[in-house]
Formats: C-alpha cells, sequence, structure tokens
C-alpha cells in the first residue's frame, strides 16, 4: 500500500508542479530593453570658482580640567528641551564622542556637518565636588575649536 501511494504521488510531484508550456520548455522568457528616452532635456551647472561642495567641516576639540580624577566626556549634535525639566537633553543618536580620561585633559577633532553651529557638551567626573560635572552648550563652525576649561 505504501509503495502504490509513493507511485501514484511521484509522477504527480515531477510532472505536476506546472511551469514551461505544452512542448516541455521550462526556461525563462528573455526581455528586450526598452528603448533610451532622449526627449528629457540635459542640465548642465554652473558653480562659482572656489565653490565649496564638502558637507563637513572639523574643528579641533579640547579640554583642560583642573582635575586628576577619571572624567568622562560626551559630546552631542542634537539636543531638545526637556518640557517638564527646563533643561536641554542631548539626543543619544547624535553622539560624536564618548571618552574617557585620567588627568582632566583631552583633545582630538571633531568633524561636523555643516548644518551644526552648537555642540552639547556633557561632563561627569567622578570627584566629590559637583562642580566638576556639568553640560554646556558651546557655539562652534568652521574654523571655530570646541574648547571646554
Amino acid at each position: 500500500m505504501k509503495y502504490l501511494l509513493l507511485l501514484i504521488l511521484t509522477p504527480l510531484l515531477l510532472f505536476g508542479c506546472g511551469g514551461g508550456d505544452d512542448d516541455g520548455n521550462t526556461s525563462t522568457p528573455t526581455v528586450t530593453p526598452s528603448a533610451k528616452d532622449d526627449s528629457a532635456p540635459s542640465l548642465s551647472l554652473v558653480a562659482r570658482k572656489g565653490q565649496d561642495f564638502s558637507t563637513n567641516y572639523e574643528v579641533a576639540f579640547d579640554v583642560n580640567l583642573p582635575t586628576a580624577d577619571t572624567t568622562f566626556v560626551m559630546v552631542y549634535t542634537d539636543y531638545v528641551l526637556d518640557p517638564v525639566t527646563g533643561l536641554n537633553v542631548p539626543l543619544n543618536n547624535s553622539k560624536l564622542i564618548s571618552a574617557s580620561f585620567d588627568n582632566g585633559q583631552f583633545s582630538g577633532e571633531l568633524n561636523l556637518g555643516k548644518h551644526v553651529d552648537d555642540v552639547f557638551v556633557q561632563v561627569l567626573s567622578t570627584s566629590d565636588d559637583p562642580n566638576e560635572s556639568f553640560t554646556r552648550i558651546v557655539p562652534t563652525g568652521p574654523g571655530i575649536p570646541v574648547v571646554i576649561n
């Protein structure tokens, strides 16, 4: 009985799945590409001599804090005003730097988009002094370094 069922189902599986036409040809049809549409006008752009097409700029980033404790610094490009607390809150997806250092000194470069005109800097210290942890909005731009003292 098992073999009879297998004998009946095998041809159905082999030939009953469709595909192809009456002569058994199962190849896919070929597609011919359409002719190029030359009716669209071409545009030529003209830029001033010396035009800067870059979308980013680099600025120096320096931290110089009078502490020997471990300090963490985070830099963000975007922040929002929290309506409950009235404080600016950074948006985590805009974080540029998250670093820690022990001597209060840190320097590097930030690669910022031209739309960024200030950065949100958050400094957290492991010191017992609450004045060593702060947040600050620092204006920046091409050639304007970000300095935290």
